[in-house]
């Protein structure tokens, strides 16, 4: 059990592996695993950075040299994981073995950044909803209309650490070795 004081909370992880000997040359093995991540201070309590970044809004628009703030974000959740893998090692002969193994990782809550032209993208397809707006934000001069976009001109874009949904990925790993004995050639 571990606990941390930003957020104030705590989180189990845990752990079980097994390992199998069918014969003395295959080996069955199998593991489960769950953990977490917390955001570091700097992404929670950092005060708000400025600078300039080239934006553009269409990929025919002008380039925008535009102030880019980047704040923390004191709503992140810990990110979460598990994992799982189950293989197998055959030792063929004495100087050749095969090795497999199928894994699966999953990610919930990943802790991330978002880039200023992320967030632009995410603004022109009306996707800037579903985001903390005191964090991820474009600001757009009603004044000014981009003759190409057609759009208000930016101005401004917030940028920061957020919580993606996460990650999915799988996969086999498979590994043959042979060992041949190159007496005095190597």
């Amino acid at each position: 059990y571990d606990k941390w004081s930003l957020p104030d909370a705590g989180q189990l992880s845990s752990s079980l592996s097994m390992r199998y000997e069918v014969t003395e040359d295959l080996v069955l093995r199998a593991s489960y695993g769950q953990g977490f991540r917390v955001a570091g201070i700097a992404d929670l309590q950092a005060a708000d950075g400025t600078g300039y970044e080239w934006v553009r809004d269409c990929l025919d628009c002008e380039w925008l040299n535009i102030p880019v703030v980047t704040k923390s974000n004191n709503k992140l959740d810990p990110e979460t994981s598990e994992q799982v893998s189950i293989g197998a090692v055959w030792n063929i002969t004495e100087d050749m073995s095969f090795t497999i193994d199928f894994w699966d990782i999953q990610i919930n809550d990943e802790i991330t950044s978002i880039s200023s032209s992320q967030v632009v993208e995410l603004d022109n397809l009306g996707l800037l909803g579903g985001y903390d707006s005191s964090v991820i934000y474009v600001v757009r001069d009603p004044n000014k209309v981009d003759s190409t976009s057609g759009r208000n001109e930016i101005t401004a874009v917030g940028t920061g650490m957020i919580n993606m949904e996460g990650i999915k990925t799988n996969g086999v790993d498979a590994r043959f070795d042979y060992f041949q004995d190159l007496g005095g050639a190597g």
